[in-house]
């Protein structure tokens, strides 16, 4: 379970660099046209907002889950004040994410998708307690964005990777997890997204919306994730075909299928050219110890052997 949830949070960080070459861009034709599939980490465009990013790098969405893994290492639980204080720390070294404070949307109508895509590194620490990880998906969610929906839908994602972990598929996970919500605007959204999966990506994308709300992201993740569950890679190579606000559809759908198809499923390149790769290979052994200090010094000699090869 461990390797599985290790890679489900470097899968969701590297879903968010790799949409940075199309990320904000709605034209599916210019996007098409531009950049064809997209099978390599890009380095965002002239009109990009995050066009200072360097390739590997982050838009603001990955940098907030940077922000809030750190946070984990230093207190072992999620603190609202670490969270925010990493925040501040990391807007500090980098000037391009100055613009997107905690809890930043530009949703006009419903919900963000953002505190949702954070929820990688929560399940990573507590993978082993359902129940404090549901707590804390909701409290990390409730610090930025106190909106019900978006509450709700990071305790489904969060359910939805336990039962992966767990020995479930996606799709089955994804049901699953929406039959025990009691919410029924989640489970129509869940409902509309698979029953989408054989209709075209960009005509879906197009259908449910290209924005960063959970009304119109997470079908589409849904429909992605089904449509892709035996490849990470197409997964996230046909949402950047979708256009939009393909980033942080990228890091839930990363999560997903990270978490199923372990680190073997991530391109061996997108790892070398995450800029923060050894940063947060490094952070997950930390809080590993952290919670789990014998079995972490058990790893770490075989770890080594690996780094070494």
């Amino acid at each position: 379970m461990k390797e599985r949830a290790e890679a489900m949070v470097l899968a969701s960080f590297v879903a968010d660099s790799h949409a940075l070459g199309a990320h904000s861009l709605h034209d599916q034709q210019v996007i098409a046209q531009r950049f064809g599939r997209i099978e390599e980490l890009l380095p965002p465009p002239a009109e990009s907002p995050f066009a200072a990013v360097a390739r590997g790098g982050f838009t603001h969405d990955g940098a907030q889950s940077l922000a809030l893994l750190r946070s984990l290492v230093r207190t072992g639980a999620f603190d609202p004040d670490a969270f925010a204080e990493s925040w501040r720390e990391l807007v500090g070294a980098h000037e391009a994410y100055r613009d997107y404070p905690l809890g930043w949307s530009d949703v006009r109508r419903g919900s963000d998708l953002a505190p949702v895509a954070r929820v990688a590194a929560i399940a990573y620490r507590f993978r082993d307690d359902l129940e404090q990880l549901i707590s804390t998906a909701r409290a990390q969610c409730s610090a930025t964005d106190g909106d019900g929906l978006a509450v709700d839908t990071a305790e489904y994602i969060a359910r939805v990777v336990w039962h992966i972990l767990n020995g479930k598929t996606p799709t089955a996970s994804l049901q699953a997890a929406a039959d025990t919500m009691s919410s029924a605007q989640i489970s129509a959204l869940v409902s509309a997204g698979i029953e989408s999966t054989e209709d075209p990506t960009c005509a879906t994308a197009l259908r449910f919306g290209q924005d960063r709300s959970i009304e119109a992201a997470l079908p589409f993740c849904v429909h992605i994730v089904c449509k892709h569950e035996g490849s990470l890679k197409e997964a996230l190579v046909d949402n950047l075909a979708g256009g939009g606000q393909s980033a942080v559809r990228a890091a839930v759908i990363g999560m997903i299928l990270g978490c199923f198809h372990g680190r073997d499923a991530i391109p061996d390149d997108w790892l070398e050219d995450l800029a923060a790769y050894q940063e947060i290979s490094g952070l997950l052994e930390d809080l590993e110890a952290r919670v789990h200090p014998r079995a972490a010094a058990a790893d770490r000699p075989f770890r080594g052997m690996q780094r070494r090869r």
